[in-house]
């Protein structure tokens, strides 16, 4: 039953990249520029593969204290049931929700409160954090060799996706239209904008992007996947310095802080910041089924 979910899910994802105008127009004689992978054999770029990708985002949520690791507790097979469910028809997700409610909590930054502001992770994640991965793994493909790398990157990318949509629904059952905004929304509108040259240089040479996501482990006694999870950093280079930068680490936590570097390009940074501990489903006090 877990294979057959998977190879639905990754049916889906390599199916999705024919609604991608961005993988459509694969230049294989691209002179790009690599902006998020150089094929360094050090650091955390030397980490960077699609499987690396998939484990710690597409499981990323087994991170919080109130969820098990055991990556077999996962009922996949309701957890994509109800993905589709709400994918399906994700007018009915929302006219559950109200059309307002969604709009205000999903898509437009308009609380600070945490309990309202679903839009955080879509815009910090899946906007910012998606495109920028879409982009290192399509330049993971293109210094590999792989032909179509857009393509590929648009596949691996889909699958991780809808993999952590699955994993996160778990044994929900009942409209969420949390998938509605990141599959419909903010996944696609990821990959148009990474696929733009000007805003991978913005990332990369200004903002100074990078995935410092963990190594994650299977621990095979316990049946418990640890060490996972997707994170970035940024570092923004204050004006007339060639030394400090303003310091940004993120994933389903946040640490801002200060940044040194030193004249060898070595640097050190410190912040502080707060992280996600419990999982509170707001859907459950709100959904009709």
């Amino acid at each position: 039953m877990i294979r057959w979910i998977l190879a639905v899910i990754l049916s889906i994802a390599v199916f999705s990249i024919n609604a991608y105008p961005a993988a459509a127009t694969d230049d294989e004689a691209d002179e790009t520029p690599y902006f998020f992978y150089h094929g360094y054999d050090y650091g955390s770029e030397s980490l960077i593969n699609p499987a690396q990708l998939v484990i710690n985002g597409g499981f990323g949520i087994l991170q919080i204290s109130n969820r098990s690791n055991r990556i077999w507790d996962v009922d996949y097979s309701q957890g994509a049931k109800n993905v589709w469910k709400n994918v399906r028809d994700p007018i009915g997700a929302i006219n559950n929700q109200g059309w307002w409610d969604f709009f205000t909590t999903e898509i437009v930054p308009f609380s600070v409160n945490t309990g309202n502001a679903q839009y955080w992770p879509n815009y910090t994640q899946h906007l910012i954090g998606g495109g920028m991965s879409w982009r290192m793994q399509s330049e993971w493909f293109r210094y590999h060799g792989v032909e179509h790398h857009k393509k590929w990157a648009t596949a691996t990318i889909m699958f991780y996706h809808i993999l952590n949509e699955v994993v996160e629904n778990n044994d929900k059952d009942g409209w969420r239209t949390d998938p509605i905004a990141d599959l419909y929304i903010f996944d696609p509108l990821s990959i148009w904008l990474f696929n733009k040259d000007w805003v991978a240089r913005f990332f990369s040479e200004t903002m100074h992007m990078t995935d410092w996501s963990y190594q994650p482990m299977y621990d095979p006694e316990r049946q418990t996947i640890e060490n996972n999870g997707q994170n970035f950093t940024m570092k923004l280079n204050f004006p007339n310095s060639d030394h400090w930068s303003l310091f940004y680490h993120y994933g389903t936590h946040g640490e801002l802080g200060l940044s040194y570097t030193f004249a060898n390009g070595h640097c050190i940074s410190a912040g502080g910041g707060f992280k996600a501990d419990t999982l509170v489903d707001l859907a459950d006090s709100k959904q009709t089924v």
